[in-house]
């Protein structure tokens, strides 16, 4: 199917291109890079490193919808929000 918008700039800020799901784990990070966002299904804790970061930190109480994070993580302890998709 062809894009109408693929003539459009690809920034951080511009509508995600693809999503994948988002499998947590405590060391490796998520397989396609740092995301354009998060969309989170279920509300929860999410324990992440941010794109500029060093160390993890928790998201409290993560709302249901897209938050506009740039992480690399997604870890597994401290983690209780679900169905989540990594965006792109």
């Amino acid at each position: 199917m062809s894009d109408p918008y693929s003539h459009f700039v690809n920034a951080a800020s511009a509508p995600a291109r693809s999503a994948k799901a988002v499998t947590t784990h405590n060391t490796n990070p998520l397989a396609d890079g740092a995301t354009r966002g998060l969309y989170v299904g279920v509300s929860g804790d999410i324990a992440c490193r941010l794109v500029g970061d060093e160390t993890d930190v928790l998201i409290k109480a993560a709302p249901v919808g897209i938050l506009p994070l740039r992480v690399t993580h997604v870890r597994t302890t401290n983690t209780t929000a679900t169905n989540m998709l990594a965006l792109y």
